[in-house]
């Protein structure tokens, strides 16, 4: 009988998501993996994801951490959509991974304008200097590569993982997975699962697949669209003709905060899923 390895000790931020409801991208996960753990000695081992705004870059991001978490004894997501979020999420880091140079918890009297930067180089400090390596760090949003500047907060290191996810092609400085849309039966699966239709009638199944063309095959308007049928059962051709009404409404309102959290605006497709 295998027996399961043994989970180490890992520091870790990993935010909690709808894991469940993966579904697909098995090329795309089997990329990663090489590029990931490729024997390099020249080079460090860094991921860009990029792609359109809604393709789900950030759920593939999440999966790789989850499904290969046994393998890091420490695995951190920050969010880089701007300066101000990247630099608090390295100072939790710092608290998390106990470092001295940590500033959360100190009375504000005891924390010049340079904590902040100290708790920076710190952390990228501690990634250099661990030994075996087995860490991950996930930089999500990196969009705004005019106001972020990512080579200052990737490890100058050959140790470690990092992954990164952005709208921007220019982000891909290293190795790159560009994500499109989904394959048309992955799009189906993962509506299904996540409305909770677990036995659909062929109409539904019709009606299913009509629904997640004219979402474009996109993850995050499909799993929202789920979303809605699954808090506010109806047909799904209601659903869809009560889209097609609200289809302007949702683009004129200019919603793009509620489905993506990104300065760049959402695909229509995302904006016009309708709840």
């Amino acid at each position: 009988m295998e027996i399961a390895p043994v989970k180490k000790t890992r520091y870790s931020n990993i935010p909690i998501s709808h894991e469940i409801y993966f579904t697909g991208r098995t090329a795309e996960l089997n990329l990663m993996r090489r590029y990931l753990t490729a024997n390099n000695s020249i080079s460090q081992r860094i991921l860009v994801i990029w792609g359109v705004g809604g393709s789900g870059k950030t759920q593939l991001a999440f999966h790789y951490a989850t499904q290969y978490e046994k393998e890091f004894s420490a695995a951190f997501w920050v969010n880089a959509e701007d300066n101000a979020g990247i630099r608090e999420d390295y100072a939790d880091i710092a608290w998390r991974l106990r470092l001295p140079e940590a500033i959360r918890n100190k009375p504000e009297s005891l924390v010049d304008s340079s904590g902040e930067e100290i708790a920076i180089q710190a952390v990228k400090e501690w990634f250099t200097d661990h030994e075996e390596g087995d860490w991950l760090l996930i930089i999500d949003n990196a969009d705004n590569l005019e106001g972020v500047d990512l080579e200052e907060y990737i490890p100058p290191t050959k140790r470690g993982h990092v992954i990164i996810t952005s709208q921007d092609k220019q982000a891909a400085f290293g190795a790159s997975i560009e994500l499109g849309t989904m394959e048309a039966e992955d799009a189906k699966q993962l509506f299904l699962s996540r409305a909770g239709m677990t036995r659909p009638t062929l109409e539904q199944i019709t009606d299913c697949t009509d629904l997640v063309t004219s979402l474009g095959w996109l993850a995050l308007a499909v799993e929202h669209a789920a979303s809605c049928i699954h808090l506010n059962p109806m047909p799904l051709r209601q659903y869809m003709e009560n889209l097609e009404k609200n289809r302007h409404y949702w683009l004129e309102k200019s919603l793009a905060s509620a489905f993506i959290n990104s300065r760049y605006s959402p695909p229509s497709k995302l904006l016009a899923t309708y709840c």
